[in-house]
């Protein structure tokens, strides 16, 4: 039986907190619920969630007299009913979620022939104050006692079941030699619905093309009675939905407009109940355990649209973000390309933009408005200061690791165009909220707080070069800070191209993949060892003409990386330096 390489990213890290792991196939999305707790090492949680974004599918455990579908253009699939191979094939990624935890991107790398029989860490990367993994030894012993797999026939146990057994001391899971969907259980949204629709009408075209072209009447006649008892059904199905008003031949004209246009508390109320808490929670509301779930939903949507409320959510978005933000209202509805997308999903994730499972964006109404009213020249200065500040925190751990107040000054001040002095950094320091520091102030220093948390600084201080810190440009610590690495640097544009032509990568992966390469290069090693390194997370090539040519370009690329050891000098640039003194 085959196996799945994933990568588990935590949402919102940066720099990305994550985890590569090897997954046995055939095994149902209960049975990896359970299995990713583990791997995340999460509190065990029966409300979790599966969010296929491209496919428009949600994934849950199935609950008696609770609707499956949420949200119009999202279909529910019943969790232990679903094995992963239906989608794993298909699909790139999907989301993770659990109740009262954090999320998930899950990346779906490639499928591996090799036979594994449980769960396995091969790779983890973490962020002291962010994240800090458990020992992956440790955390594999405990996979491979928990979740031996033995194939059979399909085991449709859901999430309390195999808990329970797991409770009793009963490890390992039954995987399907040949999984087989279970479909009874399974709910369309109405995104489908209206595809299905679209089809039956499709069908009915087809009849009248039948008719100009001779078809004999009896054939007609029964075309015509099948398609008519498919609408029936289907009108029905939607009626007792109470989506759609009205008959279905003569849909509701009001609402078929409405259906892009959603208010924001149209949005709320297509989440459950407890989705809805965890909103009022992150705007501190209180008062709300007695208020229904369109009551809930109201307040909530009142509050993330009060001017002070709005300017602190939207308080550190990019200039690059507020553009995509600005275009979208000005556009009213559109579909925005995979680098505007990709831009627009922090307002999503705010709530002030909506991305429909097409890619269709919409910026509902009331958000515009509200916009407008806190869009001051003064706003935009302390978002943009709130902004540049936290690239440059992360860019400092970046290159540096450790530096002084003082050269965190002068990057800030290449970024806002004017000197920046010790108290208005502290100032503008203290604004970033703590969870979305990437660095500490400690005795005027700015240190990396993953080696602050394990209190190796002074080794990192210590091992840096007598020589000035490098500055680098504006531009430069925007790519830092964004992709993990400089996007535009000649070497690692080389890389790129053939990561997307060799490695026959999209441009998402090549630069996770670059980024990757990047941490491993600017940990001051020697390039045998980051070479091996780089292998490590799988980036190699079985032909010896690509190896030999993807070795030297990451020898190049290695060399001109710039390192914490060299305070953001490349090893080229050193050599060059000495080279001059000699």
């Amino acid at each position: 039986m085959k196996a799945y390489q994933l990568k588990m990213i935590v949402k919102n890290t940066k720099p990305p907190v994550w985890k590569r792991f090897l997954l046995p196939a055939g095994i149902t999305f209960s049975q990896l619920a359970v299995i990713l707790e583990e791997v995340a090492e999460e509190t065990p949680a029966d409300c979790y969630e599966f969010e296929f974004y491209q496919a428009g599918i949600h994934l849950r455990e199935w609950r008696e007299g609770e609707r499956g579908v949420r949200k119009w253009n999202y279909d529910y699939r019943c969790a232990s009913d679903t094995y992963i191979n239906s989608l794993f094939g298909s699909e790139k990624w999907f989301t993770f979620r659990i109740e009262g935890g954090r999320e998930y991107r899950t990346e779906i790398e490639k499928e591996v022939e090799t036979e594994q029989l449980y769960p396995v860490i091969v790779r983890q990367k973490e962020n002291a104050g962010q994240e800090e993994w458990s020992d992956m030894e440790a955390v594999n012993r405990k996979l491979k006692e928990m979740f031996p797999i033995v194939y059979g026939e399909p085991d449709y146990s859901n999430y309390y079941e195999l808990r329970e057994r797991l409770e009793q001391g009963t490890m390992g899971l039954r995987g399907a030699e040949q999984p087989a969907d279970r479909t009874d259980r399974n709910q369309g949204s109405v995104n489908s619905s209206l595809k299905e629709m679209a089809q039956l009408f499709s069908e009915y075209m087809d009849i009248q093309t039948a008719a100009k072209n001779g078809a004999s009447r009896v054939e007609l006649e029964r075309s015509v009675s099948a398609f008519e008892e498919k609408l029936r059904q289907k009108q029905e199905e939607l009626l007792q939905r109470g989506r759609l008003p009205g008959s279905v031949a003569e849909p509701a004209p009001e609402r078929a407009a409405d259906i892009r246009k959603p208010t924001i508390c149209g949005w709320l109320e297509e989440e459950s109940k407890e989705e809805l808490k965890e909103r009022a929670d992150e705007l501190s509301l209180i008062h709300i355990k007695s208020l229904k779930k369109k009551e809930l939903a109201e307040k909530i949507a009142n509050e993330m649209l009060r001017p002070s409320v709005m300017k602190k959510r939207m308080a550190f978005l990019s200039d690059e973000e507020i553009r995509a933000f600005e275009t979208a209202i000005e556009k009213g509805g559109y579909y925005p390309d995979r680098e505007e997308l990709t831009l627009l999903e922090p307002l999503y994730d705010l709530l002030y933009v909506l991305i429909y499972a097409d890619d269709y964006v919409a910026v509902p109404q009331e958000a515009a408005q509200a916009y407008q009213r806190i869009n001051t020249p003064e706003f935009q200065r302390v978002r943009q200061e709130n902004c540049w500040m936290s690239r440059c925190l992360d860019v400092t751990g970046m290159l540096y690791r450790v530096a002084s107040v003082r050269v965190a000054c002068r990057l800030l001040g290449v970024c806002i165009g004017r000197e920046i002095r010790g108290k208005e950094f502290k100032n503008l320091y203290y604004n970033i909220p703590e969870e979305k520091r990437t660095c500490v102030l400690h005795d005027g220093l700015l240190i990396s707080e993953d080696i602050f948390r394990r209190s190796t600084w002074q080794i990192y201080q210590d091992a840096q070069a007598d020589v000035p810190f490098y500055i680098p440009k504006k531009e430069e610590i925007q790519e830092y800070s964004t992709y993990g690495y400089p996007d535009s640097d000649a070497r690692y544009c080389s890389l790129k191209e053939f990561l997307l032509s060799e490695g026959q990568m999209d441009e998402e992966d090549a630069r996770d993949s670059l980024s990757e390469i990047w941490e491993i290069f600017s940990s001051g090693t020697d390039f045998t060892e980051a070479a091996d390194m780089v292998e490590q997370t799988g980036l190699c090539f079985t032909e010896k003409g690509k190896q030999k040519k993807f070795t030297g370009l990451l020898e190049d690329a290695f060399r001109h990386t710039r390192t914490f050891s060299y305070k953001g000098w490349t090893e080229a640039q050193i050599r060059e330096r000495q080279g001059r003194e000699s």
